[in-house]
């Protein structure tokens, strides 16, 4: 066959077939159309999450904890990508796996952690320098302040005791009031007319009227002091200070 008939040949094959060809053509068109429209990919960021699901009270180790890579724009706030910044920290709501680790998760950093120190300082709040965590449920006697609470904020418990100093020079009998617990974080509140919620989950509400139970996490010593302070005195609270924020190091950005 000569280059003719080739030619004359392959003309009638593209005629016979020319509607097949304009369909693959356009197709072929649209497809690179779309990839040249086609936005990039999202910048990413790497944060700590959950390795495992954990619970409130849980002290993180480095098992604990791996890394995931979320969009920048989906981050959360706090979400870091340095592990360090959070092993030792303790939870004040549970982590299911895969979830970011965030700071209103956690229980407030000891001061010397927020410092950057070395160990840890006397009269550390929960969870500082190696004292257990203890969830010990409280009732003050101010039900109108109390349910001004909400899960995740910090207090520092009062006692009432004894007549002040003006009692002695013949002056109202004001009685003193001293910290017996400083620090502590409200971990639920449970309110007697209508039940609760918390960092715990669902609160049965009291069987008693009156003020709400408070769910508060204290280290140790703190709960001792707390609850031999509530079988004489009259309790009290105030809002605690926002601890410092540590700066954010190795968070990945762009």
């Amino acid at each position: 066959m000569g280059t003719m008939e080739r030619t004359a040949a392959l003309a009638r094959a593209i005629r016979r077939n020319r509607r097949p060809l304009a369909a693959m053509s356009a197709g072929l068109a649209i497809l690179a159309l779309g990839l040249a429209l086609r936005p990039p990919p999202p910048a990413t960021v790497d944060v700590v999450v959950a390795a495992r699901d954990l619970a409130t009270g849980h002290r993180l180790e480095g098992g604990d904890l791996g890394r995931a890579a979320v969009p920048t724009g989906v981050a959360l706030p706090g979400a870091t990508a340095d592990p360090g910044m959070v092993v030792g920290r303790v939870l004040a709501a549970p982590l299911v796996r895969g979830e970011a680790v965030v700071p209103a998760r956690l229980m407030p950093a000891p001061a010397w952690l927020a410092a950057g120190g070395a160990g840890p300082a006397s009269g550390a709040g929960p969870g500082a320098g190696g004292s257990a965590v203890v969830p010990l449920p409280v009732r003050f006697p101010d039900a109108d302040a109390v349910r001004l609470l909400t899960a995740g904020q910090r207090v520092d418990v009062l006692a009432a005791e004894g007549p002040g100093e003006g009692a002695l020079a013949g002056g109202p009998t004001l009685p003193r009031a001293r910290v017996v617990a400083r620090g502590a974080t409200v971990l639920a509140v449970a309110d007697p007319a209508g039940g609760g919620t918390g960092l715990l989950g669902e609160a049965a509400p009291s069987e008693a009227a009156g003020s709400p139970l408070v769910v508060l996490a204290l280290t140790e010593p703190q709960a001792l002091a707390l609850a031999g302070a509530a079988a004489s005195q009259q309790l009290s609270f105030t809002l605690a200070p926002a601890p410092p924020v540590p700066p954010q190091q190795g968070s990945g950005q762009p």
